[in-house]
Order: C-alpha cells, then structure tokens, then sequence
C-alpha cells in the first residue's frame, strides 16, 4: 500500500476492505489520519470531490476520540461516515475500517 500511512494500511482481497489501527494519544488527529487512509486507497484516488470535510464536522470528530484526562477513550464505540461509495468507521480502539458501502448494506 503507501507508505504514508503509519502504521501500515492492510487490505483484505476477500472483501475489499481497507484496515489501519492507530494509537489516539498520537499527535495526528482523527480527521488527518482518516484524509490520510482515504489518501491512500487506490479506488478512491480519483473519485468525486467529494471531501471527508464535506461529511462531517473535524473538529467534532477529533473531539470524539481525542484522550481526556482520564485516558483513552473507552474501547467499543465507533462512528461510521458514508463517504463515496465507502464506508469510512472509526473505533474508539484506534481502528479505522473503509469498507465498500455494499458491504454495509449487505450486512442491515
């Protein structure tokens, strides 16, 4: 995959689905490590214009998952953003999934 990402982007052939997991007490924030996940999938290079910026508020989403002083947020949340013809979810745990959004409708 690229190696912007870090750590690396895997992807799974069987579903097409892209998976990175990463720690939230880094100093990236949720908003530029999703931009930069989506920044390095091949089927989204050139898609729409559509920006992640354009479906939902970043400032929101860092403050959903950015530590408070207690730490980590706790594990078992997640929040899932339709962007393209993905679907970008962001776990409490780190984890960021982008899955084909037929996979999210196959499995409602």
């Amino acid at each position: 995959m690229s190696d912007s990402v870090s750590p690396p982007l895997e992807r799974n052939p069987a579903d097409g689905t892209y998976h990175v997991s990463r720690e939230w007490t880094a100093s990236q924030s949720t908003t530029v490590a999703i931009v930069t996940v989506i920044d390095a999938i091949p089927a989204l290079e050139f898609a729409e214009t559509e920006t992640v910026h354009d479906r939902v508020d970043p400032d929101a989403l860092d403050a959903l998952f950015e530590p408070t002083a207690a730490g980590p947020r706790p594990a078992g949340s997640c929040i899932r953003i339709p962007f393209r013809s993905f679907t970008v979810v962001v776990h409490s745990d780190g984890e960021l999934v982008v899955r084909p959004a037929s996979l999210e409708t196959a499995e409602q």
